[in-house]
């Protein structure tokens, strides 16, 4: 029973450090997510702004004579 707690608390220290580890890579790889979609929708409202744009210089063209 004595191993079996201190490899339960040798595993408990190892799971610790790979947190500390694993955290902060979680954290730079969501920044670098929220930064592709943040440059995505980006991307995606200009495309829109200008087809918008274009639509509407075509509807004033067809107003005036």
């Amino acid at each position: 029973m004595t191993g079996a707690t201190s490899l339960y608390s040798l595993y408990l220290e190892r799971f610790a450090q790979y947190t500390a580890i694993y955290g902060s890579l979680v954290g730079i790889i969501s920044t670098l997510i929220f930064f592709y979609l943040l440059g995505a929708i980006f991307v995606l409202g200009t495309e829109l702004n200008g087809i918008l744009a274009e639509m509407w210089e075509q509807i004033e063209k067809e107003e005036t004579p």
